[in-house]
């Protein structure tokens, strides 16, 4: 299985960077990132009587940190939306699936490939992450702690696009679903929060608590990046932290999401055939 899976990594990964794409996304990538660290030094320059370089590394981190997050939920279904779809359409699906790689072997190798190449995008913009650390206010283990989050975002939506891609035949709807999928889960979280708080305000609910907002992708990063923002939650009565239940939940859905997949991608006389065979006792 791993050997197939390896041969199938290299597969997608001399596909991803062959061609315009592969450098111009990661000039596009690096160039928002320069955008959003000179405006903010920019920013930070015409204000500096009024803070510290502390301060200013802070608000530096947290710009970067979002833009990075922002941009992975972004680029995440154009890597992996074509990775069952995009076989059917190029009419080489059935070659695959024919293959000795297992099913589940065909679905980790096709995430795996899309997020190699995610992660030699985050990879890139460390250095200027790391700015922040040189101006002071962000330790390493926050900056590892925030690229830890980050990485789980990116497996989440790989999975998440290449089960929507093996329920889908064409590349184009299985784009347009995940994107609905993480718009949903980004924004209508948020809003379905606001909802709920509305009503609790409304009832006369006193005691602050969060519902939907453990769902979100940027409240876990919020958590990481804002400076005591775990104390302060604590002393507001939310016990919970949004890093762990957002880790939790993020995780379950790459499971289903998987698990999902590899259904979808395994024919049934293949999955009728593995059965039988399984029941067959040798001799």
């Amino acid at each position: 299985m791993f050997a197939g899976v390896a041969a199938l990594l290299r597969r997608e990964l001399k596909g991803q960077v062959r061609g315009r794409r592969a450098p111009a996304t990661l000039t596009a990538y690096l160039a928002i990132m320069v955008v959003v660290l000179g405006g903010v030094l920019l920013i930070s320059g015409t204000t500096s009587g009024s803070g510290t370089t502390a301060d200013a590394g802070q608000v530096l981190f947290i710009a970067l940190a979002v833009t990075q997050t922002a941009l992975i939920l972004l680029l995440g279904p154009v890597f992996s939306a074509g990775a069952i779809a995009g076989e059917r359409e190029r009419q080489t699906f059935d070659m695959l699936v024919c293959s000795r790689i297992t099913s589940g072997g065909i679905v980790l190798g096709k995430v795996a490939g899309a997020l190699v190449f995610q992660l030699l995008l985050a990879t890139s913009s460390l250095p200027l992450m790391a700015l922040a650390y040189v101006y002071g206010g962000v330790g390493p283990g926050t900056l590892f702690a925030v690229y830890g989050w980050d990485v789980l975002l990116m497996v989440w939506v790989a999975s998440l696009a290449t089960a929507t891609s093996a329920l889908v035949r064409r590349t184009l709807w299985a784009a347009v679903i995940s994107y609905i999928l993480v718009f949903l889960s980004v924004f209508m979280t948020g809003f379905l929060e606001v909802v709920v708080q509305a009503l609790r305000s409304d009832a006369g609910g006193s005691e602050q608590s969060f519902y939907f907002l453990y769902l979100n992708p940027f409240a876990g990063l919020w958590e990481l990046v804002i400076p005591g923002a775990r104390e302060e939650l604590a002393n507001q009565g939310n016990p919970a932290s949004f890093v762990l239940w957002g880790g939790v939940w993020h995780a379950l859905v790459i499971v289903l999401s998987l698990g999902v997949a590899v259904f979808a991608v395994a024919p049934l006389g293949h999955r009728w055939e593995r059965r039988k065979s399984r029941s067959v006792p040798t001799s």
